[in-house]
């Protein structure tokens, strides 16, 4: 046989493998028959392969796989010159998109905004931007959906989205209602950059009562499934501008965020949101006892500082058993923590618990924090305690002291430990008489 031939024959031999073995016939003994089906009745199935045809009966006939085989497509690839190509630009996208003359002009703002020109600030053409579409807030809308609806395979997807941005925010500025849905979409979607665009503009559109309680539904449904700590920070700060108490107990969930953004976004939120309702809503929401949970649970420092922040902003007597047990944490930081809410709280049961921890506390910054609570409550018992601490060994603990004892005395004696004594045992031998 000739070489030509040879390679002719095995091409026939490798195609028919590949287009005439599509079917399998799985017996119910565990054997399996691949070929091309060629013919089938009522009883029986004939399967042609490589050494002829066979016949087999039904009855011996576990299944059939019968799938004439097909090439996969090969995935479509698009090119990222692609728009070069077909011509079309961000620019060339806008220009088409132009009904009056003034939206050229917009046009060249956008793109001033895509690729600033060398010390030009964006925010001063963005400000341009914002007085020039005052009367043409229609042209952004038309932008907003054109834009947002290019498909992700167009070339200028990329180069769309940048822009895109700045129209959110630009009808975010003029508050324009009719961008809500848009925006919502937009919230769906797995672009960073455009989800803040929204969070940032959502709140400077007025939205119906009728359409505000499903806008905060899908708000808080998109903050528990966020992954990126930018965007969740800007649901919560959504959240907490809508004043939204139904998400207080997600800000505490938030509360064990690795991010600090997030985790001082939440806190804040907290505080502002339950600053506003009244005492009785608030416990029944049992938020102490959830946050008292939350930071005995938590292994996270970070955590536990943050929620004995929100205690101390919230000065709800209510938490200072809760304080006082954290004053006895592993961790400085949250010690320190502690000590500056109950400094907020400002309650007369905490004041020999509070002594008796100076005396133990360690650390510098925890001792100066318990003697700032110590002079709130301003209890004369501590006034003693106070003169001792002058001889401390620490500088900033007797400037701490000297502070204190002209807060809550009628003296100015600085740190000189004996003029202060002085006075306080006259001032003793006076209440004896």
């Amino acid at each position: 046989m000739n070489r030509p031939l040879y390679i002719f024959c095995v091409f026939v031999v490798v195609f028919m493998a590949n287009n005439l073995f599509g079917d399998a016939i799985c017996l119910k003994n565990g054997a399996t028959i691949e070929g091309r089906i060629t013919a089938e009745d009522k009883d029986s199935i004939t399967i042609w392969v490589t050494y002829g045809t066979i016949t087999i009966k039904r009855s011996e006939i576990d299944h059939i796989i019968a799938e004439e085989y097909k090439p996969p497509k090969p995935p479509m690839v698009i090119s990222p010159t692609a728009s070069a190509k077909t011509g079309e630009t961000i620019g060339s996208f806008l220009d088409s998109k132009t009904t009056k003359p003034g939206h050229k002009e917009i046009n060249k703002l956008l793109l001033g905004l895509f690729e600033p020109p060398k010390d030009t600030e964006p925010q001063g053409l963005f400000d341009d931007l914002v007085d020039k579409t005052k009367k043409e807030t229609d042209y952004l809308l038309l932008l907003l959906e054109e834009l947002n609806n290019l498909p992700m395979a167009s070339a200028i997807k990329q180069d769309a989205n940048k822009v895109l941005k700045w129209v959110i925010e630009a009808l975010g500025r003029h508050g324009v209602h009719n961008a809500l849905n848009v925006f919502l979409q937009i919230l769906k979607t797995a672009d960073e950059p455009l989800k803040i665009a929204v969070l940032k503009s959502l709140p400077q559109i007025k939205i119906d009562l009728s359409l505000l309680s499903a806008v905060l539904h899908q708000v808080r449904s998109q903050l528990v499934k966020e992954k990126t700590s930018a965007v969740k920070t800007g649901y919560i700060n959504y959240l907490h501008l809508s004043n939204d108490k139904e998400s207080l107990l997600l800000f505490i969930d938030c509360l064990d965020e690795g991010d600090a953004s997030v985790r001082k976004a939440s806190a804040n939120a907290l505080v502002g949101i339950s600053q506003k309702l009244p005492a009785d809503e608030l416990r029944n929401l049992d938020l102490l006892e959830r946050l008292r949970t939350k930071a005995l649970l938590s292994r996270h420092k970070e955590t536990r500082q943050e929620i004995m922040n929100v205690l101390g902003q919230l000065k709800d007597p209510q938490a200072v058993d809760t304080l006082m047990d954290f004053l006895l944490d592993e961790n400085t930081e949250v010690r320190s923590e502690a000590a500056a809410a109950l400094a907020n709280i400002v309650d007369k049961r905490t004041t020999q618990f509070l002594i008796e921890r100076l005396h133990l506390e360690q650390d510098l910054w925890t001792r100066m924090q318990i003697i700032g609570a110590l002079q709130k409550i301003s209890d004369p018992v501590i006034i003693p305690v106070m003169i001792e601490l002058l001889l401390d060994d620490e500088e900033k603990i007797r400037q701490c002291v000297a502070r204190a004892l002209r807060s809550i005395t009628p003296c100015a004696f600085g740190e000189d430990y004996e003029k202060w004594k002085e006075w306080s045992d006259k001032e003793a031998e006076r209440q004896k008489k």
